[in-house]
Formats: C-alpha cells, sequence, structure tokens
C-alpha cells in the first residue's frame, strides 16, 4: 500500500511487457506472479483492482460521454451526472465537451480520460506505461500535475518509461 516503484529503460527492453503481465492484462506468461499472497491468476477481474494506463490509451470508440458511462457500468458504479462529468473533465485539464468524439482527441487528452476513468475506478495498483511519450513539454507538465491526484491516494504505482522521458 502507498509504494511509488519507477522502472526506467531503454526502448525494447520488455518494460510493456512486464506491465502486461504483472496487470493481468496478458495472461500468457510463465510462471507465478503474487499478490496479496495470492497467485494473480486466481483471482477474478472483479478481485483486481488494477487500472493500466498504457502509452497508447485504450478507450471506446465514441465519445468522452460513453468512455465515462460505459467504465461506470463495466465496474458497477452508479452514473455521473452531465454536471459531475463536467467537474470531472475540468479537473482532469480535459477543455472539450462531453460529446466530443474519441478521434478528435490529442494522444495528451486521450491519456488524461484514460486517467479520469482510473481515477474513477479507485484502483489499489496503478499501472503506468511510457505516459511521457509522444508529449510536448506542457502536456508533459500537464500529466505530472494529474499523477498527484493518485499519488495522494494509499495506492502502488508502478510506472515504466524511457529514460530519456523522465
Amino acid at each position: 500500500e502507498n509504494e511509488k516503484i519507477l522502472i526506467l529503460g531503454v526502448g525494447q527492453t520488455g518494460k510493456t511487457t512486464m506491465i502486461k503481465a504483472l496487470s493481468s492484462f496478458d495472461e500468457t506468461y510463465i510462471g507465478q506472479i503474487f499478490y496479496k499472497v495470492k497467485n494473480l491468476k486466481k483471482y477474478s477481474d472483479n478481485e483486481k483492482r488494477f487500472s493500466v494506463l498504457f502509452s497508447e490509451p485504450v478507450l471506446l470508440n465514441s465519445t468522452i460521454n460513453k468512455n465515462i458511462d460505459y467504465l461506470c457500468e463495466v465496474e458497477g458504479i452508479e452514473k455521473f451526472s452531465q454536471e459531475k462529468k463536467k467537474e470531472l473533465l475540468d479537473k482532469f485539464l480535459i477543455n472539450k465537451q462531453l460529446d466530443e468524439k474519441i478521434n478528435k482527441l490529442t494522444l495528451c487528452e486521450k491519456r488524461k480520460l484514460a486517467m479520469l476513468r482510473a481515477w474513477i475506478k479507485k484502483p489499489e495498483v496503478l499501472f503506468l506505461d511510457d505516459q511521457f511519450v509522444g508529449l510536448d513539454e506542457n502536456e508533459v507538465d500537464d500529466i505530472k500535475l494529474l499523477y498527484k491526484l493518485f499519488f495522494n491516494e494509499k495506492l502502488v504505482v508502478i510506472a515504466v518509461a524511457e529514460n530519456k522521458t523522465i
């Protein structure tokens, strides 16, 4: 609980593969990974309170609004009012309307939306995969600012990054 781990390495060295295995996003690995003294493969998806933020955000090809609603539906969280969703967009520095299509968002805006969804989920473990790649200096500053929302929570954060992006 409340651990922050940063793993640095050059490109193509298996950092993303490690994140996929640790988060059970990909369970084709050989061996065992234990979480809270139990083999990770023995947990149901509902028992794992993980969020994974990949460098290429995993979002529905729809609108911001539907991305938020879908997460709530899947996680069994009561849906937010339109007003609350707008507050969340402001909190996560997303200067867009709820009906904005995902394919119209910049990479940074997509990452912010993915972070917003992860924050709603309230994970025990947050995995961050190369979140600064492809962003300019101002966008990196925005993402770092938003990390503080998570770092103030009592959760484990495991981040991987290329040496040159930190």
